[in-house]
């Protein structure tokens, strides 16, 4: 069920941004080289361009707690949601296997039983027949199987384990992409806030011109 979420939520974010990414010429995030702020780090700069399409490919790829702040480079985080999956896991294998693990006696029958190396069977009439004219009746053996205890404990472990790995899958996602977000707005935010304009006219009497020059600076 989450990997076809996940394939429906790539298609709907791929089909948004194709025709977006082919008018910018960014379809592979293959951009041309720019300049960059002499203050800016690698880190920074990476946060900058990191795509929301991108991340959603990859905690596709691999439906994995915690790949989607590997990718937003909030690898602590990430580390912790994996964990925390893990833990899930093992609560849910634990709950199985206490499930699996508990039996009470064979299950009840309407027709006559009978033991036969440690198996019971159900002995099911299916024909009366005359022998030495005694009426006798055939049977076909029918395999019983044994009662399962309903165990609390196990129960609980599969709600318990189940819930921690469905939760940790949404808050990655979620939150990973908030993260996404917020760091590149603040590093965009940083580096536009120290764009420095500015304008100044421009006579040349010589060419019987005049003009504006436009300048940025950082």
């Amino acid at each position: 069920m989450q990997k076809n979420i996940n394939f429906v939520l790539i298609i709907m974010l791929l089909s948004l941004n194709i025709r977006a990414s082919y008018a910018q010429g960014d379809l592979l995030n293959e951009v041309e080289i720019q300049a960059v702020p002499d203050a800016m780090t690698f880190e920074e700069y990476r946060d900058a361009n990191r795509r929301l399409v991108s991340g959603v490919i990859v905690s596709s790829l691999v439906p994995v707690p915690g790949m989607m702040h590997f990718y937003a480079g909030e690898k602590k985080t990430g580390y912790r949601l994996l964990k925390g999956a893990g833990l899930g896991l093992l609560s849910v294998i634990a709950g199985i296997v206490a499930l699996s693990g508990e039996e009470d006696g064979w299950k009840s029958s309407d027709f006559e039983t009978v033991d036969i190396s440690g198996q019971r069977y159900e002995k099911i009439p299916v024909f009366i027949y005359e022998e030495n004219d005694v009426q006798n009746t055939g049977y076909t053996l029918k395999k019983l199987d044994k009662k399962r205890k309903t165990s609390e404990a196990g129960v609980a472990l599969l709600i318990i384990g189940g819930g921690i790995i469905i939760g940790t899958h949404f808050y990655d996602w979620i939150h990973g992409l908030h993260m996404i977000e917020l760091k590149r707005d603040k590093v965009r935010f940083k580096y536009g806030k120290q764009l420095s304009f500015s304008m100044e006219p421009m006579i040349m009497p010589e060419k019987y011109a005049a003009g504006v020059s436009l300048g940025v600076k950082f």
